[in-house]
């Protein structure tokens, strides 16, 4: 689907009108413009390639670094939307977008084929326009690449958030800007993230008319799209490139009874796990230990290294994986907790003395260390004790602000749900515009990538909708899961179709090159004056020397019609109307209203506000 063919005018009627920026169809009350961001200047890029995807490895840029292909600095003015760039070479602007939770958003971005945008690390389809995605809940990245050459690219980067403009679901709630934040400095532990996997309904937009000689009225092709969101469907749950499981089979064996100490961003927990592992690499098994007892799921064994997911118990319960290599008889890895993808922290462990887990109650704190042991390097509750993460001695106080970061971030933010569903890779979708239905299915889907779908529907359903709030619903389907959504069309794309060229269509092939049918003028054009495309017309037999089919059209009158020299016969509304509106004039809406009835009302509106006159529209 052409995403800029909708962005008409999505935040010029706010006032946001700024050269080289895409607007949209619907007026925005809202907007939340990105007004600081991380700038790198380099010489080129790869096309296509993401400049902070290094073998697999997400970088995450920070003030005043060098991360990936450049050094970035800061710009920062409160309001602003747009910066200047450099002239010559690729300016890249990368900022942070935190959510609460899942969220859609339009992102208004320069005006410019030559950019580049990637939203947390996935490419954007089009770059150039309003880009409607999906906000995982905690931080979102945002990279944009303009080649500040670029023919035709205003030397500028910006980008504005606003609500969704196209068709919402039935269930979600409205977008609320005032609660994302904003910022440019990279925030502690930041790793990539993706939203639950949903397949999007797209805005539906009008682009043509179709006059079918076999039917009595004009009939409306629509264009619109699915577009999968959320996490590649080959990536582990936690959505970084490096958590790819690997496959090979195992080189080592972890049967056994294991001891574990897991040092997390609330504290040090000890725990034991009995696994047993197959020949395949499959793990299973049981841990035990301080609010994580419980079965373990999704265990792996490839080579030396190995993993498998724990529950965790309590108010913010979860899920933690575990993720390590096995030297010596000898665990360590990292720890994911959850999902909540902004820290790491870790885990070691080792093969359990035999009968160390059947000692009686206390005898295993007789032979663990004492508490002063535990907390050397500072006293209790305090950074390098045994409340905070990494309680040993090479991690005391005061090196270890990371974790006492992490703590807090955790206390303040709940981790989201672990087991998010990748991507959908196929869907169907039953789409009804004003009651008329079309379904169609898709497959191989990309994330971000709209797969563009088209349907046809009668024209006066499709004025309908566009005056109707709930006038387009469609039922989407993935996977075992599906989703309502409601929304409307766009007035001004509607009218901008009935005034584009109408293409003839239902009429027989005869010979090689004659078409030919016959054609009642339908009550949507009625009123208007039609002249012909290309082509050479016989009308009622006789040759049609002036291009005009009829002015006025009457309703209910028929044409005999053959043409040669063309394969796309066409007719056109000559007479001036909403897009050759003057300022200060109606609303599409109100223009669109006014086709109701004989059409004189619209026509009295042209008279009134359209300048243009048939022999004086360019391309005419």
């Amino acid at each position: 689907m052409r995403r800029g063919s909708r962005t008409i005018a999505a935040l010029a009627a706010v006032g946001f009108a700024m050269i080289g920026f895409a607007t949209n169809v619907r007026a925005q009350t809202t907007e939340r413009p990105i007004d600081r961001w991380l700038i790198a200047d380099v010489d080129a890029l790869i096309p296509g390639a993401n400049p902070l995807q290094v073998d697999g490895v997400h970088l995450f840029p920070d003030r005043d670094l060098e991360v990936g292909p450049g050094y970035w600095r800061l710009v920062r003015e409160d309001g602003r939307a747009t910066f200047a760039v450099d002239a010559g070479g690729v300016s890249l602007a990368h900022a942070y977008v935190k959510a609460l939770e899942d969220v859609t958003v339009d992102i208004a971005l320069p005006r410019c084929e030559a950019a580049s945008a990637w939203v947390n690390g996935q490419p954007v389809f089009d770059a150039s326009g309003t880009l409607t995605t999906r906000l995982a809940g905690g931080w979102n990245t945002l990279l944009l690449a303009v080649p500040a050459d670029a023919e035709g690219c205003s030397p500028e980067i910006g980008a504005v958030l606003s609500a969704p403009s196209g068709p919402t679901r039935e269930d979600e709630r409205e977008t609320d800007l005032e609660s994302l934040v904003v910022q440019a400095s990279k925030p502690p532990g930041a790793r990539p993230n993706f939203p639950e996997g949903v397949l999007h309904l797209e805005q539906p937009m009008p682009v043509a008319l179709l006059w079918n000689g076999a039917e009595e009225e004009l009939r409306a092709r629509v264009d619109y799209a699915l577009t999968a969101w959320g996490r590649p469907p080959g990536l582990a749950m936690t959505g970084g490139a490096d958590d790819e499981i690997p496959t090979g089979p195992p080189a080592v064996d972890l049967t056994g009874e294991w001891s574990l100490t897991l040092y997390a961003p609330t504290g040090i927990i000890e725990g034991h796990a009995t696994l047993e592992m197959a020949e395949s690499g499959e793990l299973t098994g049981r841990m035990d230990g301080e609010r994580l007892s419980g079965e373990i799921r999704d265990g792996w064994v490839s080579g030396e290294e190995f993993g498998w997911t724990i529950e965790i118990g309590g108010r913010r319960g979860g899920g933690i994986m575990l993720r390590g290599t096995l030297a010596d008889d000898v665990m360590s890895g990292t720890l994911d907790f959850g999902g909540f993808r902004e820290f790491e922290a870790r885990f070691e462990g080792e093969r359990a003395v035999e009968g160390e887990n059947e000692t009686e109650e206390g005898a295993a704190d007789e032979e663990s260390p004492s508490e002063p042991d535990r907390n050397e390097g500072g006293p209790p509750g305090r950074p390098g004790g045994a409340g905070f993460p990494g309680a040993r001695d090479e991690l005391a106080a005061p090196e270890d602000l990371a974790g006492q970061r992490a703590a807090m971030i955790r206390a303040l933010l709940p981790p989201p749900d672990r087991a998010l569903p990748p991507a959908p890779e196929a869907g169907s979708i039953e789409l009804k515009i004003h009651g008329e239905e079309s379904t169609a299915g898709v497959g191989a889907l990309v994330p971000l990538r709209p797969e563009a779908l088209s349907g046809q529907f009668e024209f006066d359903r499709v004025r309908s909708a566009a005056l109707d709030e709930e006038g387009v619903s469609a039922r989407v389907e993935w996977h075992d899961d599906d989703y309502e959504f409601v929304g409307t069309l766009d007035p001004a794309a509607v009218l901008e179709a009935l005034h584009a060229p109408i293409r003839l269509a239902g009429w027989g092939l005869v010979g090689e090159t004659e078409f030919a049918g016959t054609f009642r003028v339908p009550g949507a054009l009625r009123g208007f004056t039609l002249e012909v495309g290309a082509g050479r017309w016989i009308v009622g037999g006789s040759p049609l020397t002036d291009g005009t089919l009829c002015s006025p059209c009457r309703e209910g009158v028929e044409f005999e019609i053959s043409v040669t020299g063309t394969d796309a016969p066409t007719v056109r509304i000559v007479d001036p109307g909403y897009p050759a509106a003057s300022a200060g004039a109606p609303s599409a809406a109100e223009w669109l209203e006014a086709l109701r009835g004989d059409n004189e009302r619209y026509l009295e509106l042209a008279r009134q506000f359209a300048g243009a006159t048939s022999t004086e529209e360019e391309g005419r």
